[in-house]
């Protein structure tokens, strides 16, 4: 299983790129480990940001402050990645991805979405897991496991005293059969209970994830940095670390 941490740094620029894998590299070395490490920029060069706000392609939203063509020599833009590049390292074959500015949903969805999981089950996951336990009850900072299957997708928190809201299953079809309830409708509809259904843990089997051919991808021998100004379009930088 890879491990992939996106906006390295906090603010995923390159300068944070390039912190977290020198301590990564540290780590590697004091553990002995062996891993093929993949950097992925985000800055955007402000010569590109300039040219684009001549041609009227950058403007600011609306209500928010105007922008000038010297702001972008006063500070530093970054590009928030999706799932692609990601998706390149690992088809490159890397373990560690360290990425700059990046969905903190597309880290948890590459993976599945790379080897065909439904798009829309993969990305309502990764949403729903990419703030960890704030989703439970009570809202936490701890981790949660997540099970994605061919239809439906499950939650597990992982901490103690914190759980997750049941989802029931789909109602049966109304019989229509008069009931003695104390509804004010003498032709209420009448449908047994449906037990909470309990989250489970246990992996998808390979029919559950089926595996698709992946895109080709080469990953560069050096610092390939974004081409665009609203999605990044790098490549993977795979080396290994020892």
């Amino acid at each position: 299983m890879p491990l992939i941490i996106g906006s390295c740094g906090t603010s995923g620029r390159d300068a944070g790129v390039d912190q977290v894998a020198a301590l990564t590299r540290r780590i590697a070395d004091e553990e002995n480990l062996h891993f093929k490490l993949a950097l992925i920029y985000s800055d955007q060069p402000a010569d590109r940001l300039q040219d684009l706000y001549d041609a009227g392609r950058i403007r600011p939203l609306a209500h928010a402050p105007e922008i000038d063509r010297e702001l972008f020599e006063r500070s530093h833009t970054v590009a928030m990645m999706g799932v692609e590049p990601i998706q390149e390292a690992l088809v490159g074959g890397c373990d560690v991805i360290l990425a700059g500015r990046a969905s903190d949903t597309a880290l948890f969805a590459a993976l599945p979405h790379l080897r065909g999981a439904d798009a829309g089950l993969a990305w309502h996951m990764a949403k729903t897991i990419e703030c960890g336990a704030a989703c439970a009850v009570p809202p936490s900072a701890n981790g949660l496991l997540a099970t994605l299957r061919d239809d439906h997708f499950d939650v597990t928190a992982l901490a103690d005293g914190t759980r997750l809201t049941p989802v029931r299953s789909r109602p049966t079809p109304c019989t229509r059969t008069p009931t003695r309830s104390t509804s004010p409708n003498p032709q209420a509809c009448s449908t047994p209970p449906t037990p909470p259904t309990k989250p489970s843990t246990n992996r998808p089997s390979a029919s559950e994830a089926p595996a698709i051919s992946p895109p080709t991808a080469t990953p560069t021998s050096s610092k390939a940095r974004n081409s665009s100004a609203t999605r990044p379009s790098s490549s993977a930088v795979c080396a290994t670390a020892s």
